[in-house]
């Protein structure tokens, strides 16, 4: 950045006034133009960027010890109008129509967890964690985040190596804050930093070099040994293929040694809640679960016929709906049981189908959720459509099926008109 190490470490880590600050009109005048905020970045058309290896950052503690070989950036924030990406808008003069206060970037990623115990210099504290899936309006917590990387042999001193500090260069400076605007971290996170110290996430975008060209001029130095010294260089790299993201370059580019290494950090898509519960689990906490119980069918001669639904905790109200639940039968899935209304009992804790038709004495039938319910007191809490199938009876007066266990009001093996309670096992 041109501006001292204490600067660079705070930019890296999400702070600074490149992050906090803006594009804005005030009074007609548009202020905090990232070109000019930033003009001290040593920017270089990509065709020339690599004449020069550029050192490592390594003396930054987000860039201290990348043990993995790889790194990566995660946006949440877009300052700057009219540029290449991002939702901060503008007319053609610059300024931003409606503001980039709360601009954001264009997401390519849902963001898992982030442990504060990776990244203790930018976070400030020893550990924690900061959980991102659903909100209590049951939508991504998090936003859209942008995050690319970069990826280099970890064992090797190669040319994915020697040249991280440029394509590092080129990612978070010239693609993502000049070219785009991007800036701010994942609370919990750096904005940039060793995949170690990053969030968890499901994927990220990459840049890689395409082609080098070296030239090394041998000489003779004053005492008589010969000298090899790198005299000119072209390095050309650029976004990874359309079929590429992060993950898939850092296992081409480590095969040889640990591929799956970064799975801890981009998990795929689908793979949130298991990554969440992992981190929950070191510290003790275990997720909270909506699921079903029981499912009984009212004695064949209750009219109208009923079907109930029990769960562990109450259950938000769009769970008592006609569509909500299939009813058929077991042998046969195209013979249903139509569900003709429905509604919460018991502290909500139980949805009751009122059926249309009664159930076939003698058959076995399944009642599965069709739509996607949630806990009441937290709607983020939910049970997908599909996960529950149970398996109900008809049942009547003298016995009812509870699981494995047989309640009558007659001994069964006896014959005398006291209570009898038998199991399967």
């Amino acid at each position: 950045t041109r501006r001292g190490d204490a600067f660079d470490r705070e930019f890296f880590a999400g702070g600074s006034d490149w992050n906090d600050q803006y594009q804005v009109d005030v009074g007609g005048r548009v202020r905090h133009v990232l070109g000019e905020d930033a003009s001290g970045i040593p920017l270089r058309d990509s065709d020339s960027a690599g004449v020069r290896p550029i050192g490592f950052p390594s003396y930054l503690p987000t860039f201290r010890n990348c043990d993995l070989g790889a790194a990566m950036c995660c946006y949440v924030s877009d300052r700057q109008a009219n540029d290449a990406g991002g939702s901060c808008e503008g007319d053609d003069s610059g300024a931003s129509d409606r503001g980039c206060a709360d601009a954001d970037p264009e997401g390519n990623t849902d963001v898992c967890v982030a442990s504060m115990a990776d990244a203790t210099v930018s976070n400030r504290v020893k550990r924690g964690l900061a959980v991102y899936h659903l909100n209590d309006r049951v939508e991504a917590a998090e936003g859209d985040v942008n995050c690319l990387g970069l990826a280099w042999d970890s064992t090797d001193v190669g040319s994915h190596y020697r040249y991280r500090g440029n394509v590092l260069f080129d990612l978070s400076f010239k693609q993502s804050l000049y070219d785009r605007g991007y800036v701010k971290n994942i609370p919990g996170a750096p904005m940039c930093g060793c995949i170690e110290q990053m969030p968890t996430v499901t994927r990220a975008d990459c840049t890689k070099i395409t082609s080098i060209s070296e030239t090394y001029t041998l000489s003779i130095n004053d005492v008589g040994l010969l000298e090899l010294k790198l005299s000119d260089a072209n390095v050309q790299y650029g976004p990874c293929g359309s079929d590429e993201d992060l993950s898939s370059h850092y296992k081409q580019v480590n095969a040889a040694n640990t591929p799956d290494a970064i799975d801890t950090k981009l998990v795929g898509e689908g793979n949130c809640l298991r990554a969440i519960d992992a981190s929950m689990g070191t510290y003790g906490y275990r997720r909270s679960v909506l699921e079903v119980r029981e499912a009984f069918l009212a004695p064949s001669d209750v009219s109208p016929p009923r079907l109930r639904v029990h769960f562990n905790v109450a259950a938000a109200d769009g769970a008592a709906g006609v569509d909500s639940f299939k009813v058929r039968d077991t042998a046969n899935s195209a013979a249903e049981l139509a569900v003709s209304s429905a509604s919460m009992k018991q502290g909500d804790t139980v949805v009751e189908l009122e059926l249309s038709s009664a159930p076939v004495p003698g058959t076995t039938y399944s009642v599965s959720n069709l739509v996607r319910l949630h806990k009441k007191v937290a709607p983020m809490v939910t049970l997908e459509p599909g996960v529950v199938s149970r398996t109900v009876a008809t049942a009547s007066w003298d016995h009812i099926q509870i699981g494995n266990w047989r309640l009558a009001r007659t001994c069964e093996t006896c014959s005398m008109s006291h209570l009898s309670i038998s199991s399967d096992n």
